[in-house]
């Protein structure tokens, strides 16, 4: 396997100087510290932990890092004002159940109960090893959410960068590399469930980084980026594992060794990976007291009895439709469905209820349209790697593929494609890199394919 250096600094495309984006990150503090005044001194802790972990990251300290937490921490603010005023009783956070999602679960677990006049529901949470984190990485006592929140912030201004470096690790296109760095860094979907206190942003940092981390051979690292992942949610965690043994393996098939060296070691890489991660898996659940369904372990890979709570709280659509075929008809379709959406929801634009959503605006009005360009430069993406038998991009590819089809069957929940997101970021920027004809028509039927369906969505 042929490693590229990264990126220089020099070349760099967000280069303003260290002094004004500080400046601005102070400026930000300010009204921070207008809005909520036990916010301001969180706000810099965030920041710190991100240049720490940005430093740990590319072994430099570079004025994006900066830049980018504090236009996620304006996100993070402006979602926090809108939430509030649109649903008071939350006090800043999504809604919960059929408006928003568990982030009040997670400040109630994380604050130890600071507030008390939050909906019941907030309060059903078992120990949760997000809680954890939390705690860990916030030794000051917490007083309103808006002191919480910019951990969001953290998690998100890292994602951009691991994965320019990423696809410039496999590509050597700095074009790739800096495409896919906008793609990821403007990703709406990401957004709305990044800027809540939620933990797919970083479920989807941790798989950048273990993948990242393999490449560059740091392995100390990617243990530890593949043992946050399973901290996080273990099952991302077991996908994580998996999918650095398939490019584990794929790297030992390629490597100038003998024949039974090699399935030695691939073998062993397999099969140690599975037993770490099994092991892993059982133990973070016996820490956590997560459940498994009635199918035991199977049922991660299959949640039946998610598929019927999801049927008792609406009416049939066409996931639910697929997800009810027999498994050789099951697969395919819901693979394709997932890789293709999120499609538009009319109700997210005309917002017909008594209070206005921010995030379903984010994830179901404006997000659908903006992905179709990211759909269409994917396709050819793949096209072109497949055609021209770059077999590293055709791994990457085949883990894309396997990652859709486990979360389509094991979560069965769109919000959990945010892990998808990188790659098929990754597959966009070198598509969009990719000059002349090359892979064009794939592209060209990709998106207008994809865009038919959305129009179709709105009729």
């Amino acid at each position: 396997m042929q490693h590229v250096k990264p990126p220089l600094a020099r070349r760099s495309r967000i280069s303003v100087g260290s002094g004004s984006s500080i400046i601005t990150a102070v400026g930000i503090a300010a009204g921070v510290a207008i809005i909520s005044p036990s916010s301001a001194l969180p706000f810099f802790w965030y920041l710190g932990l991100c240049v720490i972990s940005y430093w740990i990251f590319f072994g430099r300290v570079r004025p994006e890092v900066i830049w980018l937490y504090c236009a996620y921490s304006i996100g993070v603010i402006v979602l926090y004002l809108i939430q509030n005023y649109e649903l008071p009783a939350y006090i800043g956070f999504s809604g919960g159940r059929g408006v928003g999602t568990d982030d009040c679960k997670f400040w109630i677990a994380a604050s130890e109960g600071v507030h008390r006049e939050l909906p019941a529901h907030c309060y059903n949470l078992r120990p949760h090893p997000f809680t954890y984190f939390l705690r860990f990485t916030t030794p000051f006592p917490l007083a309103k959410p808006l002191d919480l929140l910019f951990v969001c912030a953290w998690g998100m201004a890292l994602l951009p960068p691991a994965l320019r470096r990423l696809t410039f690790s496999v590509t050597g296109e700095r074009r790739a590399a800096w495409a896919s760095f906008w793609f990821m860094a403007t990703c709406l979907y990401t957004a709305a469930n990044g800027l809540v206190l939620i933990r797919d942003a970083w479920v989807a940092l941790s798989l950048v980084a273990s993948l990242l981390f393999f490449y560059e051979r740091r392995y100390v690292l990617l243990s530890l980026a593949v043992g946050f992942g399973f901290f996080l949610r273990p099952a991302s965690g077991l996908l994580i594992v998996a999918s650095v043994c398939i490019l584990a393996a794929v790297r030992e098939m390629f490597a100038r060794r003998d024949q039974a060296k090699r399935l030695s070691n691939m073998t062993l890489v397999s099969v140690a990976g599975l037993a770490i991660a099994v092991a892993v898996l059982y133990a973070v659940i016996q820490v956590s007291g997560a459940k498994l369904g009635g199918g035991g372990l199977l049922s991660i890979f299959y949640r039946e009895d998610f598929l019927e709570g999801y049927l008792a709280r609406q009416e049939e659509s066409i996931l639910v439709a697929i997800l009810r075929q027999p498994l050789h008809i099951r697969i395919p379709l819901s693979y394709v469905f997932f890789l293709g959406g999120p499609y538009f929801q009319v109700e997210a634009v005309v917002q017909e209820t008594a209070f206005f959503v921010p995030r379903l605006l984010m994830y179901g009005g404006l997000f659908p349209f903006i992905y179709i360009w990211a759909f269409a430069f994917m396709a050819r993406g793949a096209f072109v790697s497949f055609s021209r038998k770059q077999w590293m991009m055709v791994v990457l590819f085949i883990v894309l593929s396997f990652l859709t089809i486990s979360i389509s069957q094991a979560s069965m929940q769109y919000r959990h494609k945010v892990l998808l997101l990188p790659l098929i970021y990754l597959f966009a920027g070198y598509g969009f890199s990719i000059r002349g004809r090359s892979g064009r028509w794939a592209a060209v039927l990709a998106g207008l394919g994809l865009a038919a369906i959305q129009l179709y969505s709105v009729l």
